[in-house]
């Protein structure tokens, strides 16, 4: 149960119908969704907030890229320092993908772009 609902009319007032117990459920139910949902989607955010917190701190080097394009989505702390590290002066980061093998946690490697 989520919540509930009072309903009370005037003394003189008409009772209360089929035709409004059946509106009455259906905005309770599309409440209940509502509620469902924003619940759903405050877990999710928790989730995502605690694993990015997970790989910014973590001291091996994560580097999220777009499957589509192969670019560098996002980076943790370490990574930035690898790639500042490898990076020649002047040159984009991207360009360190052409010369980076990536590999899956279980050592196959990622086929190039």
């Amino acid at each position: 149960m989520v919540g509930n609902f009072f309903l009370a009319r005037e003394d003189d007032g008409p009772e209360f119908g089929a035709a409004d117990e059946e509106m009455l459920m259906l905005f309770a139910s599309q409440a209940a969704a509502a509620i469902v949902n924003a619940q759903a989607h405050q877990q999710q955010r928790r989730a995502r907030a605690d694993l990015e917190a997970l790989i910014e701190i973590t001291p091996v080097g994560v580097l999220v890229i777009d499957a589509g394009t192969g670019l560098p989505v996002s980076s943790n702390r370490e990574a930035n320092r690898l790639i500042v590290t490898l990076r020649e002066p002047g040159r984009p980061a991207e360009e360190l993908m052409e010369t980076v093998t990536c590999r899956f946690g279980d050592g196959r490697e990622v086929p190039p772009q």
